[in-house]
C-alpha cells in the first residue's frame, strides 16, 4: 500500500491526512486478523516467491534491472520506504537544499533502519533495503552531483543515464540502457522524444535526492505512522528555517570531513544509530557517531519548527528514537531473537 500524499503547507495537515489514511486502511483488516506493518524490507517472504506489481513498466524493468545488479528484484518486490518532498525557490536555495539532504543521507538511512531481518533470518545490516539499494542499479541510484548540483548539471546527469523504458501507443517498450541525449540525437526507429518522455524518464531513476518540480528524500527505510510523521517534521524544521538549516549544514561538515559518501552510507546500512564515522580516514579526521549527530540535528530540526510557527511535538517520537542511541531496528532485531513468530514479532513492525 502506497500513500502519495497532497502537498501541504502546514504540517498539521499533513499528519492529518496521515492519521486518516491509517484509519481507513484498519478498517479494511478489521475482524480480518490482518495487520498492516510498516519496514523497510518484508523479513519473512522468500524474494523469489513473491509476485510482480502487474504494471507494464516492471515487465521490463524485471528483467532489464537484474542485469545490471544483483539485488534487483530484492528492491522491486521486498523494499518498502518512507519518503518526504520539499519544494524549493531558485537554483541556489535548491543546491543548498539537495547539498544537505545527501550529505546527511548516511544518518537518515541510520534514524530510520529499520529492516534487520530478511527470508526468515537476521541479514548483518540494520537496513537491508538500503544495502540492496546499492545492489540495483549504480546507473541511476546513490548520489549523482554530490556537493556539485546546478540545474545544468542535474538535467546532464538525467540526459546520460540509461533509460530501462519508454512507451509508443500505451505499451511500454525496452530502450536497452540507451540514454536520453542519444534518443534526442539519433531517434529511435524514426522517432523522437517529447515533453511527456522527458517526464516519464525522470520516474525511472532512484536516487537518494531526487529533484523535479521538488526535491523528493528517499533515504528512510519504512517507520510506524507516528515516526513517518516524525521523518517530515524533522525535514520541515531543518530545510525551511534557514539558522536551522545554516546549523545542520555545520553538523553535515563534520560528518564528511573523513572517509567516502558511499563508506558512509554503508556503515549507517549496517549499524543504524550505532554506527560511527571516520574511523580509518587518516589523522586530523575526528570519529563522530551517528547517535551523537542525530541528537543534535533533531534539536535543530525542533528549533527551526519552533521558528516557523509550527508544532514541535510530532518530532517526539523521532527524539525519543535517537535519545535511545538505537534505531527502530535494534528493537526488531532484540525481539527477532527473542521469538521470531509473527505473533511476537507484527506488532514491533506494526504500521
Amino acid at each position: 500500500m502506497e500513500l502519495s500524499g497532497a502537498p501541504y503547507t502546514r504540517l498539521a495537515d499533513l499528519a492529518a491526512e496521515i492519521r486518516l489514511n491509517r484509519a481507513q486502511i484498519m478498517e479494511i483488516v478489521e475482524g480480518t486478523g490482518g495487520t498492516w506493518t510498516s519496514c523497510g524490507l518484508t523479513p519473512w517472504a522468500k524474494i523469489a516467491d513473491i509476485p510482480f506489481v502487474p504494471k507494464g513498466r516492471y515487465e521490463v524493468m524485471q528483467v532489464y534491472l537484474p542485469a545490471q545488479g544483483p539485488r534487483a528484484h530484492w528492491m522491486m518486490k521486498g523494499t518498502c520506504a518512507v519518503q518526504v518532498t520539499c519544494d524549493f525557490g531558485d537554483e541556489a536555495d535548491c543546491a543548498r537544499k539537495f547539498h544537505l539532504i545527501t550529505d546527511l543521507a548516511p544518518l537518515t538511512v541510520a534514524m530510520f533502519a529499520n529492516s534487520p531481518v530478511a527470508e526468515g533470518a537476521p541479514s548483518g545490516w540494520m537496513s537491508t533495503r538500503a544495502w540492496v539499494w546499492t545492489q540495483t542499479d549504480n546507473a541511476r541510484t546513490g548520489f549523482p552531483l554530490h556537493r556539485s548540483f546546478s540545474y545544468e548539471g542535474w538535467v546532464d546527469w538525467l540526459l546520460d543515464s540509461p533509460m530501462m523504458f519508454y512507451m509508443r501507443g500505451g505499451r511500454w517498450t525496452p530502450a536497452h540502457g540507451r540514454t536520453f541525449r542519444a534518443w534526442m540525437a539519433d531517434g529511435i526507429d524514426g522517432q523522437f522524444p517529447g515533453p511527456a518522455d522527458w517526464e516519464l524518464h525522470q520516474t525511472s531513476v532512484f536516487p537518494e535526492a531526487r529533484v523535479k518540480n521538488a526535491i523528493e528524500i528517499r533515504s528512510a527505510d519504512a517507520v510506524s505512522a507516528p515516526l513517518s510523521i516524525a521523518f517530515c517534521a524533522y525535514w520541515k524544521g531543518l530545510l525551511y528555517a534557514r539558522p536551522a538549516l545554516d546549523a545542520a549544514r555545520a553538523v553535515a561538515d563534520r560528518l564528511t570531513a573523513g572517509g567516502t559518501h558511499a563508506g558512509r552510507h554503508l556503515e549507517a546500512a549496517r549499524s543504524g544509530l550505532a554506527a560511527r564515522f571516520g574511523e580509518g580516514a587518516g589523522p586530523g579526521v575526528g570519529i563522530v557517531s551517528a547517535a551523537d549527530l542525530a541528537r543534535e540535528l533533531v534539536d535543530l530540526a525542533r528549533e527551526g519548527l519552533r521558528s516557523l510557527g509550527e508544532p514541535t511535538d510530532l518530532l517526539d517520537p523521532l527524539a525519543e528514537q535517537v535519545a535511545s542511541g538505537r534505531s527502530p531496528a535494534h528493537a526488531f532485531l532484540e525481539a527477532w531473537e527473542r521469538d521470531s513468530s509473527p505473533a511476537n514479532i507484527l506488532p514491533q513492525i506494526a504500521w
